[in-house]
Order: C-alpha cells, then structure tokens, then sequence
C-alpha cells in the first residue's frame, strides 16, 4: 500500500475503523499482491483459503459464496468508501495512492504482506486520534509515570495535532477514551485508579 499526497480528505476514524479489523486488513493484502484488478470471485476464494487455511483449490462453493456476500455487502463498499480500493467491471485494485500519510506518524510500518502484525493496530490507534502519537513520545523516555493532569496540559501547551480543548477536557477524553485503547494495544500503561500513565511493553516496537 502507497502513502498519500497531501490535500486528500478522508475520515480518520473509518480508515481506523478499518486498520484496526483484521479481515479488512486480510482483504487489502490479498488485492495488493495482485498484478491486476481482482474479481470478487477470486478475492472470495483466496480469503477463504486464508481464514479456513486451506489451498485455494479446496475451498467449498459455500465458503467461497459466503465470503463473496460479506465481501459485496459489508467489506467491499467500507475499503471503497474509505478510499483504499476502487471497484470497477475488472475487479477490484488498491487505490494508487494511500489516503492518509502515514510517514506522519513515525512508526515503523509492517509489510502489507503481513495482515496480522499487531502494529497495525497500533497504527489504526494513531489514525484515529492524531495526538496519541505525541502521547506516547511523552512517556516514552520516563522512568517515573506522568500524571494525567500533567500529560493533557503539556499536550495542549505543545499545541499536540488535534489536541485543541482545555486541559480539563482533554483529560476527561484522554482518562475514558485515549488512554485506555492505548493501554489495549501495549504502547503505555495506563493506571485508571490513580491516573498514572508509563511506557507500555510494545512501545519500544513502534518507535
């Protein structure tokens, strides 16, 4: 998957949306490592003999036709409204470019062969909320936690993207939301109860 110029508009929490899900992730990697537009015929039957880990030519007619229904009612028209694939009567290719610029984020990007890397979910917690990457740098280096009230101040003091609310209420936003899908991914720790936020165990992965 390419990186995206600059200017396109897009929704950062569908394309988030979609990182974060597995079978989208499968869908997108399986497309990309065609020459050529994919039929939804042969994307079905390679992503069933991906999931059911079976060789392509053993997968059942109702295997094939399930995932060719979700694939045209469900996962299709989210990659396609998220700018990721285009659909066309040839079949199916990724967009040229992608639609948001991930070299923003920093991070060392796993191969779009590798659907299952759990630094996509990483990845998909950034997209979503630009400000997370700047929350992570400011723990990364401590070796004693930052409380929640220094951490929103210093990301509104720093003018951190998408930061942009008083510091109150971007704590309440960083204590119920941020921080605990951070935590969830591994790349901070996060102590609700005391409101105390260290350096996850896969931070050190991401950076």
């Amino acid at each position: 998957m390419s990186k995206s110029g600059k200017g396109t508009r897009v929704d950062p929490l569908l394309i988030s949306t979609i990182l974060s899900d597995t079978r989208h992730r499968r869908i997108l990697s399986l497309v990309a490592n065609e020459p050529g537009p994919m039929t939804e015929r042969d994307l079905a039957i390679e992503l069933a003999a991906l999931e059911e880990r079976t060789p392509p030519g053993r997968v059942t007619d109702d295997e094939r036709e399930r995932r060719r229904i979700d694939l045209y009612h469900c996962h299709l028209p989210k990659l396609e409204s998220a700018g990721l694939v285009v659909r066309s009567g040839a079949g199916i290719r990724l967009v040229p470019r992608f639609p948001i610029d991930l070299d923003a984020f920093d991070i060392s990007l796993p191969s779009p062969d590798r659907p299952d890397d759990p630094r996509w979910d990483v990845i998909a917690a950034f997209v979503a909320r630009p400000y997370r990457r700047d929350v992570v740098e400011l723990v990364a280096d401590r070796t004693d936690p930052l409380s929640l009230e220094d951490l929103s101040e210093r990301l509104v003091a720093e003018g951190a993207d998408g930061a942009v609310e008083r510091p109150d209420t971007l704590r309440l936003r960083l204590h119920h939301v941020d921080l605990p899908k951070l935590d969830a991914v591994d790349v901070v720790s996060y102590d609700a109860s005391e409101q105390q936020v260290r350096p996850g165990r896969a931070l050190t992965a991401v950076l």
